[in-house]
């Protein structure tokens, strides 16, 4: 188990994080209805409806990175609030404080994760 001011520092971290990933995401998702709403094929070349097709398709997929983010980061504040922050979901074993700093929602060990990578 980390030691209290440690899960602050990280509970801190993951809720600045949040809040800049719900931004984007948010101003994303607008992006996206607000392209979605306008008919591209009667006020634009071919090519430039095809332009904004990719643009769309192109923000969705971040935004669904995004809310995939998101999720994860909520998952690693309740883990906080439970007092399983900081253990490994596949193996049960102490994630390196180190990999926390890099990635505070990490939710596997390096040894877990490179594993599942590899399959």
């Amino acid at each position: 188990m980390l030691p209290h001011k440690d899960l602050e520092s990280f509970k801190k971290k993951l809720l600045i994080t949040r809040s800049k990933l719900a931004s984007d995401a948010e101003h994303l998702e607008n992006d996206v209805h607000a392209s979605n709403g306008s008919d591209g094929l009667s006020l634009n070349h071919l090519a430039d409806a095809g332009s904004d097709t990719f643009e769309v398709d192109f923000s969705m997929e971040q935004l669904e990175n995004k809310e995939n983010l998101l999720y994860d980061i909520d998952q690693a504040l309740q883990k906080i609030d439970d007092g399983k922050f900081g253990v490994c979901d596949t193996c049960s074993k102490k994630i390196s404080k180190a990999r926390l700093d890099a990635i505070p929602f990490a939710s596997n060990c390096v040894s877990c994760q490179e594993e599942s990578e590899v399959i």
